[in-house]
């Protein structure tokens, strides 16, 4: 179909085929629109819509800074093509399963009366030990999958020794100051930190010396994520502590204010994301929306009225229904349907196998081509419109583009649009991931298909948190409030059986809007764009299965052990209380640190 340019009067040109002679060169629909009187009504829906379509860019920036690479393209095809629903299913209702378990374990430990004093209470340290035993070891699985380290080099067997080790030593420095000073340790888990973190640079050292040294400069830069990712922790833990004590007003305050401050925090870390391999470790399985989660449905726990929990319910479902919207509408090159599987014929076409398929229906390549994916990085890139320009992860403060790359050319109708043969195409030949291409519109498919599933990934997963950690949570919180553990506890001192139950039901009531959200995504994405967003949440489950059990375990621990009255956490609701103060202390407040531990005990301090 032949094409000409005409020039617009302002100044702009634009393609008019010469067959279609019923069109009219001249000013644009939008053109004509924007010169047409307008209500003030429509003016203001429109603007709505502007800030919100803005406020959407903002918070979801993280999705389209990446993108699959070739390698991981392959591997999610052949996930699809070998695995079967079953141990697809198994895998999403399994993953939490081995956290909690574990987390219930170390509170069915009885405890004793902490008026006893450090001597009775020797359960106490037994209990702490193998607490940060587990939160050590999933502090190391996370890391260790972030920067590549989980083979035969860094094995999980001497993470679980380093972590004993570790904990053990931590544990006999805090004994000896509770002996020493006093029981319980005031800022107990803030005061471990002094000697828990050379302890573990030490029994690191002892066991990977000249490993660590080789990949300091990784370690390095590494580092900063880590702590960026500590810091937004200890946020959470005193957000959750001064929800829980404000009052109505203020609660509604938080929980209107929550969604941005969760979109902030995810910001910064992906500032510190350029230095992964894989950004998904850390952007798609991000420690936000794990943390994030566990602490709003502690959050959802205590609120002073069911109209707190219902508008905390509505924001979270109106968020998730906008974002898949958004996500859907994304234009193509071809039809979104076929997206996938065209960009798995252009790959076929471009690698030289030795035989397509095994006897299993699985791809295989000679060895030269599988030491080429092999090798591949899987560097996350952003397209910009043009479908050329590609701007990395770090520069994500200069310029955020929340769509999927789109082209310029003329749409397809059908896979077979694209020309995979490599012989019809004079253009000039183009590379992706390494991979060359015959022409430029299989290397922008390709680029999209890319991008699209990483942002696919990102929304599946969140969507899968929010309903899998609140059911977790729930199931936390019913299954410790029978234990004895629970008169120690800050979360269940204080707490009726009917304020229990209430807040259960909330729970519940969540867990259901936010399924139905997660059905609502996986339905549309299979209609829109042809792929199981279920398969794909499987893969993703069992690809980064360290990062998940590191950063689920260790969010579980870091919430027990601040909430036992042995590790003082009535210390840090004491320091909040201070904060609180603007002129003169109230009289109830000690500044000696000797506490009433009777009065935090029954529940009126």
């Amino acid at each position: 179909m032949d094409k000409f340019k005409t020039q617009q009067p302002s100044g702009r040109y634009r393609v008019v085929s010469s067959s279609n002679s019923t069109r009219k060169v001249g000013l644009t629909s939008t053109e004509l629109q924007s010169k047409a009187p307008s209500s003030p009504t429509k003016r203001s829906v429109a603007l709505a819509k502007h800030y919100a379509h803005k406020l959407h860019e903002w918070k979801s920036a993280h999705q389209y800074l990446g993108r699959y690479s070739v390698q991981k393209l392959l591997r999610f095809d052949e996930y699809q093509r070998t695995t079967s629903l079953t141990r697809v299913m198994l895998w999403i209702f399994l993953t939490p399963l081995p956290s909690l378990l574990l987390i219930i374990a170390v509170a069915v430990i009885p405890l004793e009366n902490p008026l006893l004093g450090a001597a009775l209470n020797s359960t106490c340290f037994m209990q702490s030990a193998l607490s940060y035993t587990l939160m050590t070891f999933a502090l190391l699985l996370f890391m260790r999958m972030a920067l590549g380290w989980i083979d035969h080099k860094y094995p999980h067997w001497v993470a679980l020794m380093i972590s004993v080790l570790t904990a053990a030593s931590n544990e006999a420095a805090m004994t000896c100051l509770a002996f020493g000073w006093r029981f319980p340790v005031p800022f107990r888990d803030l005061l471990g930190m002094v000697s828990f973190a050379p302890l573990l640079v030490l029994f690191h050292m002892a066991f990977l010396g000249k490993f660590i040294l080789r990949n300091r400069h990784h370690l390095g830069r590494y580092m900063r994520l880590f702590l960026a990712q500590c810091s937004v922790l200890f946020v959470f833990v005193v957000i959750a502590i001064i929800f829980r004590r404000v009052a109505y007003s203020t609660q509604v305050a938080l929980t209107l204010l929550f969604p941005f401050l969760r979109a902030a925090f995810k910001r910064l870390i992906w500032r510190f994301a350029s230095c992964l391999d894989d950004i998904s470790t850390d952007i798609s399985v991000c420690v936000i929306e794990i943390f994030g989660s566990l602490y709003q449905n502690s959050c959802l726990q205590n609120v002073r009225s069911p109209e707190i929990a219902a508008l905390m319910v509505l924001i979270d479902f109106s968020q998730a229904v906008i974002e898949t919207r958004m996500y859907l509408s994304h234009k193509f090159i071809v039809d979104g349907r076929t997206a996938v599987t065209t960009a798995l014929k252009i790959l076929e076409s471009a690698l030289p196998y030795a035989s397509n398929c095994d006897e299993n229906g699985t791809m295989v390549s000679s060895a030269k081509d599988a030491t080429v994916i092999a090798n591949l990085r899987s560097v996350s890139v952003m397209l910009d419109p043009t479908g050329t320009k590609k701007t990395k992860v770090r520069n994500i403060w200069h310029r955020s583009r929340t769509c999927i790359a789109i082209t310029d050319t003329e749409p397809m109708t059908s896979a077979s649009d694209v020309k995979v043969d490599g012989v019809s195409s004079p253009r000039k030949r183009e590379s992706v991931d390494q991979i060359m291409l015959d022409n430029n519109e299989s290397a922008k498919l390709l680029e999209q298909t890319l991008q699209l599933l990483f942002a696919s990934e990102v929304l599946v997963f969140v969507e899968y948190v929010e309903v899998a950690l609140p059911i977790v949570f729930g199931i936390y919180t019913a299954a410790l409030s029978q234990l004895p553990y629970a008169a120690y506890s800050t979360a269940f001192i204080g707490t009726t059986r009917t304020q229990m139950t209430l807040s259960l039901a909330s729970t519940a009531v969540y867990v259901c809007f936010e399924a139905l959200s997660l059905v609502f995504m996986v339905v549309l994405v299979q209609r829109k764009y042809g792929f199981n967003a279920l398969y794909q949440l499987g893969f993703v489950l069992e690809t980064y299965w360290p990062t998940i059990q590191g950063k689920l375990m260790g969010s579980l621990v870091l919430i027990f052990n601040l909430s036992t009255v042995h590790h003082g956490k009535s210390t840090l609701n004491y320091m909040i209380a201070v904060t609180h103060c603007t002129h003169t202390l109230p009289s109830g407040l000690d500044l000696s640190l000797q506490f009433d531990w009777e009065r935090v005990l029954n529940g009126t301090s």
